[in-house]
């Protein structure tokens, strides 16, 4: 099963926000802020907004990518070549997640 990961867009159609919903059920609610360079993407969680990735273009490769922030993003994902900035962000978003999930599954397999 893979995470479930939906964007958000404002008015004028610029993505805002990302929701992903990992393989154990939790929901994962990530900010996206735009710079000169590109973007950040922010999760928002209980302590205010951490950042967890920067996403911008990568002129050589003709597409966007990320790079994750205090964590090492499945490979598969930081490596894709992403169509859009907002896909980026989502696949960075998605990366997170899916680390996080791993992390919790490793402290429920030690507790039992």
């Amino acid at each position: 099963m893979a995470e479930m990961v939906q964007i958000s867009w404002d008015e004028q159609g610029v993505a805002r926000g990302i929701k992903v919903t990992s393989t154990l059920g939790l929901s994962y609610t990530y900010s996206i802020h735009y710079d000169q360079r590109g973007a950040q993407v922010h999760i928002n969680g209980k302590k205010g907004k951490t950042l967890i990735a920067t996403a911008g273009y990568v002129a050589e490769l003709g597409c966007y990518r990320f790079t994750g922030v205090g964590f090492q993003p499945d490979h598969k994902l930081s490596e894709a070549r992403w169509p859009t900035l907002a896909d980026a962000a989502a696949g960075a978003a998605q990366a997170h997640t899916k680390r996080s999930n791993e992390e919790a599954a490793a402290v429920i397999a030690a507790v039992m």
